[in-house]
């Protein structure tokens, strides 16, 4: 959840009920705040763990909106089947996380990792957790970011002008391209649109 945002909005104000959690007193405080400012008062939050139960009884989701959440569960297939059982038929999730398919990017999180405040609990998606995904629900849409577009940042070292050109025609060809889970996989981060079996 962390602290919401415009689509996190939009939907606590639209959906007949909205439920959010997040692990942190703060974050949550932070995205209450927002709530009572755009006079959304029905919402409900929690602060804890997804999975206890105990700590987060709800279950019966359509949709599920989870924002860089993902990558954090180790154990993909266990985390599917918890959000999968707390989930309505026919139930959907909006997904958008970090890949790290590309042997680069493997590389750089390698020299990375151990200035990462969350190295502990950061497991981008990689074939597995791609497999495991479309094993337990069905991939509706799949749009990969950073794919050609990436190629933007070492450019803007030498030309502003150059990486936004580029950068935006390169971000085209990925909305045209990376739009299948076979062609995501030099991307930097994906979003899904799944659908629960």
């Amino acid at each position: 959840m962390g602290e919401g945002n415009p689509l996190s909005l939009k939907l606590a104000r639209e959906a007949k009920e909205y439920v959010a959690i997040d692990l942190s007193f703060k974050r949550m405080e932070s995205f209450r705040g927002k709530l009572r400012e755009a006079g959304i008062m029905g919402a409900k939050t929690y602060v804890g763990d997804f999975l206890n139960e105990t700590e987060f009884p709800e279950t019966d989701f359509d949709l599920v909106y989870a924002m860089s959440i993902f990558h954090h569960f180790k154990h993909m297939d266990d985390f599917l089947d918890e959000v999968s059982e707390r989930m309505r038929p026919g139930g959907r999730i909006v997904t958008l996380d970090p890949i790290q398919t590309w042997l680069p990017i493997k590389l750089m999180r390698l020299a990375y990792r151990p200035f990462q405040t969350d190295a502990a609990w950061e497991f981008p998606f990689d074939k597995g957790s791609l497999g495991a995904i479309q094993s337990k629900f069905r991939v509706e849409k799949v749009q990969g970011i950073y794919g050609y577009s990436k190629w933007a940042v070492p450019i803007s070292i030498f030309s502003r002008e150059r990486a936004k050109r580029y950068g935006y025609e390169w971000h085209m060809k990925d909305l045209q391209h990376a739009n299948q889970v076979d062609n995501i996989m030099s991307c930097l981060r994906v979003s899904f649109l799944l659908r629960k079996k």
